[in-house]
């Protein structure tokens, strides 16, 4: 199954959405390696990159777009890979956090389910997977991630999202704003 099957229809303000709950509660300045499921051309990892210059970076890009996404990661250097998004099986193990794409909430039940197995597969049992998705999906979200082996480690929401983050270990819940 292609990764990029997994790219969401363009919403308004979701990618903004995604980006300030990552930014806010991703803890940035304890990560050394990042993967980014994405379709938002690096966006999100240029700025992070720009201001955490200790973490190095793979993009699995959604986007279709692997050279626009180097063009906008340039200033990283070296400590930023991009790869075209091509098989769920290719999460590379190991990075301390996986931020998951947009639009999980979109994906069926068996699509879900492969991407949350793949997910466990990389990041347990030291690593952290973390979404933004709207708040009525993340019931389906957590119930597929558990499937998979993941625990809910944190959960919270913000505005129409919920962020929640997979690993092993204890919930932790955010607080309210």
């Amino acid at each position: 199954m292609a990764v990029r099957s997994l790219a969401p229809v363009e919403l308004p303000g979701r990618s903004a959405l995604r980006q300030q709950c990552f930014d806010e509660h991703v803890p940035w300045h304890r990560i050394k390696n990042v993967v980014d499921i994405t379709d938002d051309g690096g966006r999100l990892l240029a700025e992070v990159l720009e201001d955490f210059e200790a973490i190095t970076a793979l993009i699995i890009d959604l986007t279709g777009n692997p050279r626009g996404v180097r063009k906008a990661l340039a200033g990283a250097g070296d400590r930023v890979e991009v790869r075209p998004g091509d098989v769920l099986e290719d999460l590379p193990v190991g990075a301390d956090y996986y931020l998951l794409p947009e639009g999980l909430d979109e994906l069926d039940h068996g699509r879900l389910g492969r991407l949350m197995q793949s997910v466990a597969r990389a990041c347990l049992p030291t690593g952290r997977a973390i979404a933004c998705v709207p708040i009525a999906a993340a019931a389906r979200v957590v119930k597929a991630a558990e499937r998979s082996g993941l625990e809910v480690t944190r959960q919270g929401n913000e505005d129409a999202a919920s962020l929640i983050e997979f690993g092993s270990g204890p919930l932790r819940v955010l607080p309210s704003e």
